[in-house]
């Protein structure tokens, strides 16, 4: 559910700060942001529980399931990001926990 509020929360300031960019250029100025990783982390441990429920067919069954995201943390180098989370997941009586690694794609102007 908190996922569902983060995403339209980035996607403002997102428009905000573009159009704050818009308007500097506009009078020749320039607007820097920058995002550091204890920024992102400290974020990530503000925003509380990430977690959500689904369902899914296994051999023509329907399967509900609900998950959790844990320990999120980004770690930033130079020329790469990398996003590292453990996730459980439970359905009736079966529970697991998987270790989440993805890359982040970004781009310095």
């Amino acid at each position: 559910m908190k996922i569902k509020l983060f995403l339209p929360l980035l996607a403002l300031l997102s428009i905000i700060l573009s159009s704050a960019i818009i308007k500097a250029k506009a009078v020749n100025q320039d607007v820097s942001v920058s995002i550091n990783e204890s920024m992102l982390n400290a974020f990530f441990e503000s925003i509380g529980d990430v977690k959500g429920k689904g369902s899914t067919k296994v051999i023509g069954k329907k399967v509900e399931y609900t998950w959790k995201v844990k320990d999120p943390i980004v770690n930033i180098e130079p020329g790469n990001a990398t996003f590292r989370a453990k996730v459980d997941i439970k359905s009736g009586k079966i529970k697991t926990s998987k270790k989440s690694k993805r890359n982040i794609k970004y781009k310095i102007y």
